[in-house]
């Protein structure tokens, strides 16, 4: 294929600049806070079952917080921040379309608590969901939600 990179560049050195826009998302009501539980196990075998927001999303239906006011989003992403326990119940979702033919497309979630420590940050926090942080092409910036994403490093 002839591919050959020119650059290792990580998500990590990105942080700053994401996080920033993720806030800029909130104000502008295009994120929001979701609790709905993705996957859930059952029974004594475990067996998994498809969760409501799994269920949601490939049935284009909204989901019960796709309304929340900036003001509740942001109280939500501050305790994502701080890293509590009522923070890791939440993920941010960001606002694209409950009912897109490309089922990608539906409100994808963009941030997620995790209180294990980045393995290069050393941050206990929060972590970008792969998608809207994925370099595109020769571009050195991230993949943009609303081309609101920029580069720049949170330590």
């Amino acid at each position: 294929m002839g591919i050959v990179g020119d650059s290792i560049t990580y998500t990590s050195d990105s942080f700053d600049a994401i996080y920033e826009q993720v806030v800029r998302l909130i104000e502008l009501g295009l994120a929001y806070a979701d609790d709905t539980l993705q996957e859930q196990v059952c029974d004594a075998v475990a067996t998994l079952l498809t969760g409501q927001m799994r269920h949601e999303r490939m049935h284009g239906l909204p989901s019960k917080h796709r309304d929340m006011a900036p003001a509740d989003v942001r109280a939500r992403f501050k305790e994502m921040v701080a890293g509590t326990a009522e923070g890791a119940r939440w993920c941010l979702r960001a606002k694209i379309s409950a009912d897109d033919p490309n089922k990608a497309m539906r409100d994808p979630v963009i941030y997620r608590c995790n209180l294990q420590p980045h393995h290069r940050t050393g941050c206990v926090d929060l972590r970008v969901v792969a998608d809207p942080a994925a370099p595109s092409g020769k571009s050195t910036r991230p993949t943009t939600l609303p081309a609101l994403w920029s580069t720049r490093s949170r330590a």
